[in-house]
This record gives C-alpha cells, sequence and structure tokens, in this order.
C-alpha cells in the first residue's frame, strides 16, 4: 500500500507540474480528474488554483501560481519540486489516470474497512456488511464513468425512440392523463403521501397490479406488511378467489415481485432494485414505506437519513432508466386544517423529499364511508409534477376491495 501511495503522489506531481508548463490538455485532464481525487493536499491545492486561473483566462505558471494558492499549504519548493518530476508534458492525460485510479484504489479500501470493522463489535451483521460493499463498490464504479456531451441531433434520436415507447399505466385513467397520458416514466421517482389509513398500500398495490396487466414487472418493497398480506390484497384488488382453480392461475401469473423488507437499510435495498434491474429487467419499483427503512447511522437525525435516502432512489431511478414509486406518511399538521388538502409540507421527516421527487402526490379520502354505500369518495393531488402539470383527479375508494379507481371515468383496459 506504501509503495501505490508512493507511486500516486509521483503522478499527482507531475500533473501539476505538466500543467504549469503547459496547459493544451488541461481541458481534456478537467472533464474527469477532479480535485477530490487528490491524495496530497499541497497537489489538490495547485490543481484547483490551476482549474481556476485557466477559466480566468490567466496564465499558469509557477510565478503566477504561487501567488494564488494557499500560502499556508503550498511552498515555493513544492512548485519546483513538480515541475522538476516532469519529463515530458504530453504525458499528462496518462498521469492524470493514474490519479483517478489510485483515488478509486483507496476508496475501495475505506469502503471495505468502513463496511467490516462495524462485524467485530457486533454492530453490523455479515449480510448488512455485504450489501454495503456491493452499494458502495457501484457508487465508485458509477462515479468515474465519463458522460460525453451530446450534439442535439443525438438526443432528438433518442427522444424520438423515447416517444414511441409507452409508459407504464397507473391503473388509474384520471393519473395517466395527468402524467402526459403515458403513466409513469424511466428514470422518475414518484413520492405517495397520505396521513395512516387513508390508503397509501391500497393505492401501491394497484399500482403493482396495474403493470403487471399491462405486461409490465414489478417489484413490491414491503416494510410494513408480510409478502402474504400485500399478495393477498393484491388478489382482492383483482377480484379473484383462490377457491376458484381459473382464478387461482391467473393470481399465479400476476408478474408482482414481493420482498419483505423489515429491518432493511438503504443499502440493501440499492442492492436489492440493482439485481432485479438487471438480472429481471424490472422496470417498476414499489416501497412501502420510507419512514420504516432502517438507519444506517444511529447519529444522523432522521430528516437528513431520510434525504440521503431520496438522494440514493433519485440516482437510482436515473442510473438504471427504472421508476420509483416510494410511500410516505403525512405529519398531523394536515389533521389540523380545515381543508384536508395535502402540501408537500406534509411529508414527514421530509428531508430532501420535495427537492429530489419528479413527482409528488397526496391522498385525501373520507375515511368513514356514507351508510348508503361502501364506496367513498377520494382524490389524487398531484403537488409537483417535474415535466407536467399539477391537479386533482377524482377517485372512489372500494374498501371490499382495499381500490382505488377512477369516479366518472371508464377502467382502464387491463380491467379493475
Amino acid at each position: 500500500m506504501l509503495t501505490k501511495l508512493l507511486l500516486t503522489q509521483e503522478s499527482e506531481l507531475e500533473v501539476c507540474g505538466s500543467l504549469m508548463l503547459s496547459t493544451i490538455q488541461l481541458d481534456e485532464v478537467a472533464t474527469f480528474l477532479e480535485p477530490v481525487h487528490f491524495f496530497s493536499d499541497t497537489c489538490r491545492e495547485i490543481y484547483q488554483t490551476i482549474l481556476k486561473l485557466h477559466r480566468d483566462g490567466a496564465p499558469t505558471g509557477a510565478d503566477v501560481v504561487f501567488k494564488h494558492v494557499d500560502q499556508t499549504i503550498v511552498e515555493v519548493n513544492d512548485l519546483l519540486t513538480a515541475m522538476e518530476k516532469v519529463n515530458d508534458a504530453s504525458f499528462v492525460v496518462e498521469h492524470a489516470r493514474a490519479v483517478v485510479r489510485a483515488f478509486r484504489t483507496r476508496s475501495l479500501a475505506k469502503l471495505i474497512v468502513d463496511q467490516t470493522e462495524p462485524l467485530e463489535s457486533g454492530i453490523k451483521a455479515i449480510d448488512e456488511a455485504i450489501e454495503g460493499i456491493a452499494s458502495g463498490a457501484e457508487r465508485i464504479i458509477n462515479g468515474n464513468v465519463d458522460t460525453p456531451a451530446r450534439s442535439m441531433r443525438e438526443i432528438i434520436a433518442e427522444l424520438s425512440i423515447r416517444d414511441d415507447r409507452v409508459g407504464i399505466t397507473t391503473g388509474i385513467v384520471g393519473l395517466d392523463r395527468k402524467l402526459a397520458g403515458e403513466g409513469w416514466r424511466a428514470g422518475q421517482l414518484v413520492v405517495v403521501g397520505a396521513r395512516p389509513s387513508v390508503g397509501k398500500t391500497a393505492l401501491m398495490t394497484g399500482l403493482a397490479l396495474a403493470a403487471s396487466l399491462n405486461g409490465h414487472r414489478s417489484t413490491y418493497l414491503s416494510f410494513e406488511m408480510g409478502d402474504t398480506e400485500i399478495a393477498d390484497r393484491i388478489i382482492r384488488q383483482h377480484d379473484l378467489r383462490l377457491s376458484d382453480e381459473l382464478d387461482c392461475e391467473r393470481a399465479c401469473e400476476l408478474n408482482v415481485d414481493i420482498r419483505d423488507c423489515a429491518g432493511w437499510t438503504i443499502e440493501k435495498i440499492e442492492a436489492a432494485i440493482r439485481q432485479a434491474a438487471r438480472r429481471d429487467g424490472t422496470k417498476l419499483f414499489l416501497i412501502d414505506y420510507l419512514g420504516l427503512i432502517s438507519s444506517s447511522n444511529k447519529k444522523r437525525e432522521r430528516w437528513q437519513e431520510i434525504g440521503d435516502m431520496t438522494r440514493v432512489l433519485k440516482c437510482l431511478a436515473r442510473s438504471l432508466d427504472v421508476t420509483i414509486v416510494a410511500a410516505q406518511q403525512f405529519n398531523r399538521a394536515v389533521e389540523a386544517r380545515s381543508s384536508r388538502m395535502p402540501l408537500m409540507s406534509d411529508f414527514r421527516e421530509s428531508g430532501n423529499i420535495e427537492q429530489d421527487a419528479d413527482i409528488l402526490i397526496g391522498i385525501e379520502r373520507e375515511t368513514r364511508p356514507n351508510q348508503e354505500t361502501p364506496v367513498t369518495e377520494a382524490k389524487l393531488h398531484i403537488m409537483k409534477q417535474r415535466n407536467g402539470a399539477t391537479g386533482e383527479v377524482l377517485l372512489e375508494y372500494l374498501p371490499e376491495r382495499t381500490l382505488f379507481r377512477d369516479r366518472d371515468i371508464p377502467s382502464f383496459e387491463g380491467g379493475f
């Protein structure tokens, strides 16, 4: 390890020295080499200063760099040493890539230590540590992927293909219409909120059923109920009876994978989603619900953890080109208002929910049904839609089937 660190410092000095001699390849280097990649504080400060001078159109010679660096970190001899290391400034790109490789090596070593040290004290289980290492390694890999600029021609070609792709229906015609008429789109993080017993799980299981009936595979990650309870809800929503042989066969053919996730951390969820997306081609993931995901750092405030979770889920949705729908409870503020119309600020332990989610949906329902009919009225409030309009969707709720469906609009073709 010591030898590798010494080699890293050699490469870091070569990069800094080369860029002080010539900035011809600086623009290429800057597309993948960041200040955080440097092991040496001195070289990091020199590199940051060179980048700033270059952006300002100023020369980057050693004399100019020294005037602008933090001289409590960098001395004149440091600049001279860097320049003396340079044999050929044309190799700066190769040395820059060596610096990045070394950074990834250190990051991987730190990840393994951080995940395995708690095993000795019993703070963490081996399965949790393995999941943490797998998720962390994925982030290290993705963090080094260069994203080249694309021309408008390339982007428009992709968009034309995407426009021909059918989204995943929600099973609610009024909601699909609000979502540009096509339901869920890949790359989206959707957060659904409601007070307890209003219907978060009913809506989420309905989304899984609708996707299956229209040929899309989904994975349901349940934190509040066991897999048999979730399966029973989906079967009842589809109005099937397991005592009937044909109904039983139809239930078996529903393309919904259900995972009992009690006690899972966000790292384990991330690993499970990556696995299902790559192995099974799953495009829709439903998490019921955020507030029950276990803490992986007991020292942090809960709102900070929820914020970290939504950032991870948003990045997952984009990188895997899938849709993630997560439920979350509202706080009690909604009950204190004369109007029960939900607001974005009602999300419990909101953290970055309002910022990270592409779509925010609140459920409003009268929980005391009319005595004359078991059907109760409900509304979905689209409080945020990054690429579309906000507004209301009128629903009715069937308690005996724990099912939301359109009010005054014929059901979708899959049939509820």
